[in-house]
């Protein structure tokens, strides 16, 4: 993340966070330009690996990795039998 706020706002997250309310925090990530590196990854784990072009197919599969051993994919899974016992 700390790299997409360099770059689209030259600003060093870290030494900024300290003095940066929450409501600024969400603010400047929710307005990140699609083009920086946290984006970028969103828009991978968010899009399914047939809508993705070819050359992103892999870096899709190790995104998938990285969500499965951080428990990312049990979580989905137990929220949504929490919903459908509603």
């Amino acid at each position: 993340m700390e790299p997409s706020f360099l770059s689209c706002y030259q600003m060093r997250l870290r030494t900024e966070l300290k003095q940066m309310t929450y409501d600024e925090f969400v603010n400047l990530l929710t307005n990140l330009d699609g083009d920086t590196p946290f984006m970028k990854t969103l828009q991978i784990r968010m899009t399914s690996k047939k809508d993705l072009p070819e050359y992103l197919h892999a870096e899709k599969t190790r995104q998938n990795l990285v969500m499965s051993e951080r428990g990312y994919f049990n979580r989905r899974e137990q929220l949504m039998m929490d919903y459908i016992a509603c």
